[in-house]
């Protein structure tokens, strides 16, 4: 199983949206589960789930595709049998809060790793316009592998040493309006490796936001494919 985490520094750049999108056009051929770990829960309220994690009907099964509501403070060794359970699945999509405002980030991470041995956080970052904002953004996140880093040594017995455990494999830059340019330069010059998707500014998307196909992040669909 590979892990994708959807990531922000902020609310409201359609992070929700991507992760769904993503998780359902997987779902076509892979065997995929969404983990709903979004403060505002916009995912599970969309498909009706209203019972919290670990009691009732926490989570949903569509065609080919899980969605599970996490919510927190949650017992460790419950999260961790969760993540088990869900090690079925071929691809986990998980829609995070944005990082400031995630206060239970070790608990989520030290329980993943201890469930599934993986220590590399795979991941998209969802970006808005305009540069400054961008730039920002991406310039904060670059010592997040530091981050990851001091969280793993302090809850395990194990040195990461020349290990890169942030891996960006996408960034996607959300409502890019018809007369605003990226500057791929200056996205590059902090993460050479992820592809970098544009979605157009779309006002369907405002009024229902998981209406549209959004085919626009069909190359980075196809390339999360590969590493599986």
């Amino acid at each position: 199983m590979i892990r994708i985490n959807i990531l922000s520094l902020k609310g409201g750049v359609g992070k929700s949206l991507i992760a769904f999108k993503l998780a359902t056009k997987l779902s076509l051929n892979n065997k995929v589960v969404l983990v709903d770990r979004s403060l505002s829960k916009s995912i599970s309220s969309f498909l009706g789930i209203q019972d919290k994690f670990g009691s009732g009907n926490y989570w949903k099964d569509l065609e080919g595709l899980r969605v599970v509501r996490f919510d927190y403070p949650a017992d460790q060794s419950q999260i961790i049998e969760e993540y088990k359970k869900l090690m079925m699945y071929d691809i986990m999509i998980v829609d995070n809060p944005p990082l400031p405002s995630d206060e239970f980030f070790d608990l989520d991470l030290t329980s993943w790793i201890k469930a599934s041995n993986s220590y590399t956080y795979h991941s998209i970052i969802v970006l808005t316009p305009p540069d400054e904002l961008i730039d920002q953004t991406l310039r904060v996140m670059l010592p997040i592998s530091d981050f990851l880093k001091e969280i793993i040594e302090r809850n395990f017995t194990i040195a990461m040493t020349n290990i890169q455990l942030f891996r960006p494999i996408g960034i996607v830059i959300n409502e890019v309006r018809t007369e605003y340019q990226i500057d791929y330069e200056k996205v590059r010059r902090y993460f050479r490796e992820p592809m970098v998707i544009q979605i157009p500014f779309k006002r369907t998307l405002l009024e229902n936001p998981f209406s549209d196909e959004l085919n626009e992040i069909n190359p980075l669909v196809d390339y999360i494919r590969t590493l599986t």
